[in-house]
Parts: C-alpha cells; structure tokens; sequence
C-alpha cells in the first residue's frame, strides 16, 4: 500500500529534504541547521537500537520511543534517522548532537540488544510503515504480529510500532509481565523501557 510512497522518499532525500510530513521526514528542523556527529556514540550505534525520549531510565513516566534506522544522504552529507510514530503519524526523524544530550545528562536514551538478530527485518517492516498514521489509543499487542497489523489497519501508537517491528525478527519487547507483576496492560513506552533495562546494554 505504501510501496510507492516509500520509494518516492527515497528518492528526494538529495532534492526536498525537508518538506512536510507527506514527505516522511519530520519538518521541525530549520533549513539552516548544521547538523553535528562528535558524540562517540555515532560509532556504536545499530540499525534497530531502540531510543527512548524523555524517561531517564524512569519506569514511572509514559515517555516516547522510537526506533535508529540508519544514515541518509541529506544535502551532500550523512545524517542519522530514526522512525517513529507521532502527532503527525509515522516519519522518520533527524538526529545529531544537539538533540540526544550528553553521555552523562541524555535527552534520548539508546538502548542495543546484544544478540545477533535480523536488524533489516526490524527496520524494513518499520519504513514500510511510514506515512500510517498516528493511535493515541494503546491497543492490546499481544499474540500474532500480522493479526494486530490487521486489528489496526496501519495505524500506530509509538511503541506498538517498535514492538511490532522487532517481532518481525521474533524478539518480543513488550515487557508487561515479570515475577507475578503485572504492568502496564497493552503495549507502552514502559514496558518497552523495562524489557531493554533487563536485556539490553544501554550505550547512550
């Protein structure tokens, strides 16, 4: 269904960067912004990495997630994206320096799961997802992935879609159930958050 729309992205990156959510590219970042990669943190990140917005590593806050898709070609120079669902549905999104914090005080937490897992998988499913547009409601996401797909018809709450994307490499993140503790019921920031907390290595 978004075959054509995400190959039409693809192919603008060099000519219409920025543009508006049609486009698949999130617009709040000026023209005339230089963007920066002199955090070390560029050269351990991973296709697939799990970033998290907002929570510092606080189970208690609902949050925001996202998903590191990996470098574009943006005006003549590399720029690191992530996707994610929002407002205005879901879009890739530009990140450097100024938006991830320090090492010490970050603005987006990076999570990476240490096996060997099919990251293409993750991402692939995730790009074809853009332009679906943007659940508030968080639905249950437990079962099988092409049957919530289906129950949702290609519309996506932030971490349902990450969730989504890393079953298609058959890694279930929704942490919702530990120890005869129940969590949040669906599928949430949180319980994202508390699945990478005890599985993954959190490298930013």
């Amino acid at each position: 269904m978004y075959e054509n729309f995400v190959n039409s992205i693809k192919d603008r990156w060099d000519t219409d960067p920025f543009g508006n959510a049609t486009n698949g590219l999130k617009s709040d970042i000026a023209l005339s912004h230089v963007f920066s990669y002199e955090n070390p943190i560029w050269k351990k990140i991973k296709k697939g990495d799990i970033l998290v917005y907002g929570m510092h590593n606080n189970s208690a806050t609902i949050g925001h997630i996202g998903i590191y898709a990996g470098v574009k070609i943006l005006r003549g120079k590399e720029v690191h994206l992530a996707i994610e669902a929002g407002n205005a549905g879901v879009q890739y999104q530009a990140i450097d320096d100024s938006n991830i914090g320090t090492n010490s005080n970050p603005s987006i937490e990076i999570f990476q799961y240490p096996a060997e897992f099919n990251r293409e998988k993750v991402i692939d499913f995730a790009t074809s997802q853009i332009g679906c547009n943007y659940n508030v409601p968080i639905v249950l996401c437990f079962g099988n992935y092409n049957q919530i797909y289906e129950e949702k018809k290609g519309s996506w709450f932030c971490s349902e879609i990450v969730h989504t994307s890393y079953l298609q490499a058959g890694i279930d993140i929704n942490l919702f159930f530990d120890k005869d503790t129940y969590f949040d019921p669906g599928c949430t920031p949180r319980n994202i958050l508390r699945w990478c907390l005890k599985n993954t290595t959190q490298i930013h």
